[in-house]
């Protein structure tokens, strides 16, 4: 995995120059370069878009997914994964089926699978908006948001984009979805990119301009990525995106447009890649800047990290002010679809520090009451003479037992 160069400052100083102008592909563009997405330029040399870094490797190839490609394995490069979700945290918006909300799906390695994920949610606009010469329509009074697995236990829509409580979430009235995980062993700003998300996206094969797909695109649905040290104050990725205008619901995007924005990188269909954030971004950032200054945030003791998703329609925008666009709207599993959170330094990678877990105290506590139940009081001396008969003849019935066993004790490597 190559090291990227290009500091934060540069990159804003560059996205600065272009977004005064009407918002354009960088020149020279930066296409995808095949499955992975983003970190080369078209010229062949990095660029100061996040890197992708490949789940699996091996025999098959960088980023093979081993349940595709057996043969493969975890990339050893990740020190620790995801290992609890904060209770609470997970609230996707009303367009999420209920098969995709599973926050557990998130917790652990990467899979590469496209349907082991948790879902977000996706939001809609309350008004009919044409993207690439496609109409999406509004919903009308009455009418049940359009789940793929035929969910129908929401409420139809009231015909009041600002009515919570009906089937559908709507961009300026709802939030969107999201959800936090925790680290048993924290995230420390170790040398280069510290942590890897891992979305669902993949790369279109063939384009299909009525709907928005080019060929080597990326069906890309992003999200911010917050990081915490106590839960309460979170610290939000300056982010940009570049790409130059919608893209409808079958939509694809240049992921190397895109920075500090989780889900530009495949994961799906064979292929896994992450998309990998550096903790040195935040330190020019002026809000996370203050978060460190008053105590609050601590670039070596990240124990929180928060998925806010995005709804491509242009509402939300980067640090800078420009449109995000992604695929939108989806439906069903819509929006942001978390696979997993890798890290690639942590307290204990970096220093050596033993960090307890769920697992670690478990096995302590049944250590502590094995030795607690092999400890028994030392016998009185009227029962030595029993012990020691016992014992003679024991061993005078294993002396001449027959046929004899031999047995070998062997250590099985892990």
């Amino acid at each position: 995995m190559k090291t990227l160069t290009l500091t934060l400052a540069a990159l804003l100083t560059l996205a600065v120059t272009i977004s005064a102008q009407p918002i354009a592909i960088p020149d020279p563009p930066n296409p995808a370069t095949g499955p992975n997405g983003g970190g080369v330029g078209s010229d062949g040399l990095p660029n100061a878009f996040n890197e992708p870094v490949p789940g699996f490797i091996g025999p098959a190839g960088d980023g093979k997914a081993a349940y595709l490609y057996p043969e493969n394995y975890l990339n050893p490069i990740f020190v620790g994964w995801a290992t609890g979700v904060v209770p609470g945290s997970y609230r996707p918006s009303n367009g999420v089926a209920q098969r995709w909300q599973v926050p557990s799906r998130a917790l652990g390695p990467v899979s590469g699978d496209i349907m082991d994920i948790v879902t977000l949610g996706e939001l809609f606009l309350p008004y009919n908006v044409t993207v690439n010469g496609l109409t999406i329509r509004a919903p009308e009074a009455g009418q049940r948001p359009p789940y793929v697995d035929g969910d129908r236990n929401y409420k139809p829509y009231s015909g009041d984009p600002a009515d919570l409580t009906d089937g559908w979430d709507f961009v300026g009235y709802d939030q969107p979805g999201t959800i936090t995980l925790s680290f048993a062993s924290p995230i420390v700003n170790g040398s280069g990119a510290d942590f890897v998300v891992f979305e669902n996206a993949f790369v279109a094969n063939e384009a299909k301009p009525e709907v928005g797909i080019v060929a080597g695109g990326v069906f890309a649905e992003l999200a911010y990525v917050e990081v915490s040290t106590d839960n309460i104050h979170f610290a939000r990725f300056p982010s940009v995106s570049l790409t130059a205008g919608p893209a409808n619901s079958y939509g694809n995007i240049d992921p190397s447009n895109v920075y500090n924005l989780a889900g530009a990188s495949c994961n799906g269909y064979g292929e896994s890649w992450g998309t990998s954030f550096n903790l040195d971004d935040l330190l020019a950032d002026p809000d996370a800047l203050a978060l460190i200054a008053d105590g609050y945030l601590d670039l070596d003791n990240i124990i929180y990290i928060k998925i806010i998703d995005i709804p491509g329609c242009g509402y939300y925008t980067d640090s800078l002010g420009n449109p995000i666009y992604d695929a939108w709207s989806t439906v069903g599993s819509g929006g942001f679809d978390l696979d997993a959170i890798g890290v690639l330094h942590n307290r204990e990678s970096e220093y050596g520090e033993h960090v307890a877990t769920a697992a670690t105290t478990a096995l302590s506590l049944s250590l502590s009451q094995s030795l607690t139940m092999s400890v028994q009081p030392i016998p009185e001396p009227s029962t030595w003479a029993l012990l020691f008969i016992s014992t003679v003849g024991l061993l005078l019935a294993v002396k001449f037992q027959t046929p004899k066993f031999k047995f070998q004790v062997t250590s099985k490597s892990q």
